[in-house]
């Protein structure tokens, strides 16, 4: 089995990262070009970018909440934040979170000065920030450090079997070293609770997960009607699923046997080390960006159709479920739980691949996501009024 240590960067505020990027950050999407400018014209930085900024009332501290967190995220040196001038969400707010965290931070008023002005000084704010970053080296940490995201997207019927409960070994590994791991998809946990309670901490622990996963049920009860137990995609039913319980059921072997010690809200950062769940949507883009917002260093996505999403800030390591889908999709899935079946895998033989390719990616090695998708889409969640 492989060590316990893994080489990372040391952030002011007690994070690792396994990555050092500088984000040059958009607090509005009126500011996207500009961002995506100073990210073309400079190597090294990264384009955080979306559609939100002039949000109703009831999404702002949403919003700007995970937009700090992105930016204080363990993966992230320090940023740079673009904003319009007068967007609803106040950019003072942002700057003034993430220079909480001790790295360091610059604002560019594109009203201030024109469009042409404000990739000049992004441009020149950026290459100063990267050159300094490039300055920090890796040192040695323990795997305790590390927090990863639990993910699926484009799962089949063997996905509850192979990949999946490859990816719970791996949470189960790293916890039990004082690590941290976050499942999450509230609506693809509709119909577990009998076995969600059974692993929580606590009463109150189990309670926050039957109120995360009602609401969940809610709100597909109120988009979808009698037909919400039924409503999977398309792709699961040509994968060989037949309803969301179904799917559930399959989904939350990525938690492993751990003790789930709390639930938080979408983006917000854990208090705790262990098994943690996040109230976030099922929406994979959403829910990536939730994981990364609250401070996951790597995401280790599950996958039995394929899916080629990627994040900007945080690597997505894609598990596949079979054989089939490797071969026809090698350019984008990281790990083939395939042979779990075909080949007759044990169990100790993929936790011992799936602890390897971690600390891997965690030493620097690029996940297919990055090498395909480097600039994945950062898709804040947006209020639903079903909640």
């Amino acid at each position: 089995m492989a060590t316990n240590t893994f080489m990372g960067y040391g952030r002011p505020d007690g994070g690792v990262g396994v990555r050092n990027h500088v984000a040059v950050i958009s607090n509005v999407v009126c500011a996207n070009s500009v961002v995506q400018q100073i990210c073309d014209l400079v190597p090294g930085t990264i384009p955080i970018m979306h559609v939100h900024g002039c949000t109703r009332p009831i999404e702002k501290p949403l919003h700007i909440s995970c937009l700090t967190g992105l930016g204080t995220n363990p993966n992230v040196y320090g940023a740079i934040v673009v904003s319009l001038g007068c967007e609803g969400n106040p950019a003072s707010k942002l700057v003034d979170g993430i220079a909480a965290s001790g790295r360091p931070v610059e604002l560019i008023v594109i009203q201030e000065c024109g469009t042409v002005k404000a990739v000049e000084r992004g441009v020149e704010l950026a290459s100063h920030m990267v050159t300094e970053a490039s300055k920090l080296q890796r040192q040695e940490y323990p795997v305790s450090s590390l927090m990863i995201g639990l993910e699926c997207g484009g799962s089949d019927a063997l996905s509850g079997i192979t990949a999946n409960p490859a990816v719970g070994m791996l949470s189960d590994w790293l916890i039990e070293r004082g690590g941290t791991s976050v499942l999450t998809e509230m609506t693809e946990l509709i119909g577990t609770m009998q076995v969600l309670k059974s692993q929580a901490r606590n009463a109150e622990v189990a309670e926050k997960l039957a109120n995360a996963v009602q609401k969940a049920q809610d709100i597909a009860l109120h988009c979808l009607g009698e037909n919400a137990g039924r409503a999977i995609a398309p792709g699961n039913m040509d994968g060989g699923m037949s309803t969301i319980q179904e799917k559930a059921l399959g989904c939350m072997h990525k938690g492993g046997t751990s003790e789930i010690v709390d639930v938080v809200g979408y983006g917000e950062k854990p208090k705790e080390h262990g098994l943690i769940v996040m109230d976030g949507p099922g929406n994979d883009a959403e829910s990536i960006t939730g994981l990364s917002a609250m401070g996951c260093q790597l995401i280790f996505f599950t996958t039995g159709r394929g899916n080629p999403l990627g994040h900007v800030v945080t690597p997505v390591v894609k598990v596949g479920s079979n054989d089939e889908l490797y071969e026809r999709m090698r350019d984008n899935i990281d790990l083939n739980c395939g042979v779990m079946l075909e080949e007759g895998y044990t169990r100790e033989q993929m936790l011992s691949d799936m602890v390897t390719l971690m600390l891997n990616v965690a030493n620097g090695e690029k996940t297919k996501a990055e090498i395909h998708a480097p600039n994945g889409m950062v898709c804040l969640m947006s209020w639903n009024p079903a909640v």
